[in-house]
């Protein structure tokens, strides 16, 4: 499992403590370690939630395949990572939720053909004209392309701490 993908599944906590480990108690990443301090505030445990992101409903699957093949209209996509996306076609999503469908569908696929490192970077490269092909809402879109982001400057950060 690529790092864009073991991120989406860990906790806030985890996160943190994981930020942490690879870059020194409270060291580097301020906004992604604000961002997390938040979510694990006693506060929003206890009297307020987190806001909650914006719900939207992915296209049919044949719109989301007319849509994807401008992103790629190539046969490696058509019978590799368009399948694997398709599959959540008509489906509700949060922005965080895209990108992971995004990130895994990727993931499963480079694991599948046996590429080589390079074709991981190259494919994730992809995400931001996915979200943009997908995602109708403004608001959803730029809420998925900014956790995106995060997740790449985290995965960045990360790979530099080592």
């Amino acid at each position: 499992m690529n790092a864009l993908s073991q991120k989406v599944k860990r906790s806030p906590s985890e996160q943190l403590a994981l930020l942490d480990a690879r870059l020194g108690k409270g060291i580097g990443a301020k906004k992604e370690r604000a961002r997390l301090l938040q979510l694990i505030s006693p506060k929003n445990q206890k009297n307020e939630e987190p806001k909650k992101s914006k719900a939207i409903v992915l296209p049919s699957a044949e719109e989301m395949l007319t849509r994807l093949r401008k992103v790629h209209s190539d046969s490696h996509a058509d019978s590799g990572i368009h399948p694997r996306i398709l599959t959540h076609a008509g489906t509700p999503k949060v922005a965080a939720g895209i990108v992971m469908m995004l990130v895994l569908a990727i993931d499963e696929y480079y694991k599948k053909e046996k590429f080589p490192p390079i074709m991981l970077n190259i494919l994730n490269g992809d995400i931001p004209q996915y979200i943009d092909a997908l995602v109708d809402d403004l608001e959803v879109r730029k809420e998925a392309q900014a956790f995106y982001e995060e997740v790449l400057s985290d995965a960045d950060a990360a790979r530099k701490a080592r």
